[in-house]
């Protein structure tokens, strides 16, 4: 697998079950096997905001609107996928979703110095995957544990009932990588974005990627994508603890003791 830090080739890959294990059955539905994965599309504007800054400032955007509007930005999440937002079920339009956010606010809170007047244009499905790396950090005050008799890859739902191919291979990317290695996916996301923290962090998740990559298949990855598909790992991890912890104690609490006598 070539450096995390450039761009991705937009080849066809594998999502396989680890290289060490190829020989075996895959335990990904068929229809998963072969997925597309599409190219980052570069900044055109030479006036445009750096991507190392835009990726700093986003954090902060996020965690600022995550902490003033939690239960907005639950919502969104539970309305939303990797790669678009049922703004129907939500009951508002763009400009309503980013109002309901505090969103110019938060920017303001977000702009580095030396940007005195800027303007963003924050594609839905950006707003998704940077607040759900906030979602799960509010949720995770320690690392999370990983149950190995629960699945590798974890059902969920996307917007419409059917995910897009690129939904279905970037989650189905980020439940691999999270399964196999979830303590330094963990990691990763306790770092800032263009840190040396981060480079370093993502230097120690390369055997857990390379594990959910098919052998022979050329990926190049930002450090931007990696960090959202493992959110989007951690995110759906965490839902199926929550809820495997709900069953279990709900399965004691129907197996009470009697005393006949």
């Amino acid at each position: 697998m070539k450096s995390a830090s450039t761009l991705i080739a937009g080849v066809a890959v594998v999502l396989a079950a680890p290289l060490a294990a190829q020989s075996a059955p895959p335990s990904v539905p068929k229809r998963f096997e072969i997925v597309q994965l599409p190219k980052v599309q570069e900044r055109e504007n030479p006036r445009a905001i750096p991507s190392d800054t835009m990726r700093i400032m986003q954090k902060k955007f996020a965690r600022c609107v995550y902490r003033r509007h939690r239960e907005e930005a639950d919502s969104f999440l539970q309305n939303s996928d990797y790669v678009q937002a049922d703004l129907l079920a939500l009951g508002l339009t763009k400009g309503e979703l980013y109002r309901s956010f505090s969103a110019q606010h938060c920017m303001r809170l977000a702009r580095t110095r030396g940007l005195r007047s800027f303007s963003v244009d924050m594609p839905v499905k950006v707003m998704r995957r940077i607040l759900v790396e906030e979602a799960y950090l509010a949720n995770a005050k320690k690392p999370l544990q990983l149950d190995q008799s629960g699945p590798e890859f974890l059902d969920r739902d996307f917007v419409g009932g059917q995910p897009t191919t690129q939904a279905k291979a970037m989650t189905m990317f980020g439940d691999c990588i999270v399964f196999a290695d979830i303590s330094k996916s963990d990691a990763l996301l306790r770092t800032s974005p263009e840190s040396t923290e981060e480079s370093v962090a993502i230097q120690n998740l390369l055997p857990a990627m390379s594990a959910c990559i098919a052998e022979g298949a050329d990926v190049e990855l930002t450090a931007e994508r990696i960090r959202a598909v493992v959110a989007e790992g951690l995110y759906a991890r965490q839902a199926y603890h929550v809820q495997y912890l709900s069953q279990q104690d709900a399965s004691q609490d129907g197996n009470l003791e009697v005393d006949t006598e």
